[in-house]
């Protein structure tokens, strides 16, 4: 489909609309803020970058036997996109199975502390 230019931004913006009400877009939280949120696909890098050195830094440090992983939740809450909540963002990834682990842990430290 060929949309004109200068119909270009309204037309995909109006599609965005329409998929956000989706049923099917329940399924993908994750994928749903950031829409929502307007993270563009640098940001969206980032992101990506950021958990997967989270995740491999929580994976080297219970390896080693460490036990208390705050300094990853602060961490993570300190270089994440001001566009993203920490809280929203972990549930979000926790309900699509990405970065599992690790953001299960990080939500057990932030529901026992108020770091942000």
């Amino acid at each position: 489909m060929i949309v004109k230019k200068d119909h270009d931004i309204e037309t995909l913006t109006f599609y965005v609309q329409l998929l956000m009400e989706m049923k099917e877009l329940e399924k993908y939280p994750f994928i749903k803020m950031l829409i929502a949120k307007g993270v563009t696909e640098k940001e969206y890098q980032e992101l990506i970058m950021l958990l997967s050195n989270i995740s491999e830094e929580f994976e080297a440090q219970k390896e080693a036997g460490m036990l208390d992983f705050t300094g990853l939740l602060i961490h993570y809450a300190g270089k994440l996109n001001p566009k993203l909540h920490p809280d929203e963002l972990m549930d979000a990834l926790i309900a699509e199975n990405r970065f599992l682990e690790v953001m299960i842990q990080l939500k057990k430290i932030r529901q026992r502390e108020d770091y942000f």
